[in-house]
């Protein structure tokens, strides 16, 4: 009965929870300037996908992952901020 209510409790907090892991519009990602790093994510079969680098005028390093592999698609975008002692903020 533990095993159940436990299960019951875990799968209604995984579908409330869904709503909140909603995809960011990729209009509303970062933009990277004409100036980015860019390579492309190829195989064998064509062109994945693409990964581009760039530093903003704050000094902010930024990176976007654009993937498409068998009708998956994916927008990933990374900021690091390092302090003055180049430690990640």
């Amino acid at each position: 009965m533990k095993n159940l209510l436990a299960s019951l409790t875990a799968l209604a907090l995984a579908a409330l929870g869904g709503p909140a892991l909603a995809q960011t519009p990729a209009a509303e990602l970062a933009q990277p300037p004409q100036s980015a790093q860019t390579w492309s994510i190829i195989s064998g079969s064509g062109q994945h996908g693409r990964s581009l680098r760039w530093t903003d005028a704050q000094g902010v390093r930024w990176s976007r992952e654009s993937i498409l592999l068998r009708g998956f698609v994916t927008e990933i975008d990374q900021q690091l901020r390092f302090a003055p002692n180049g430690a990640l903020v």
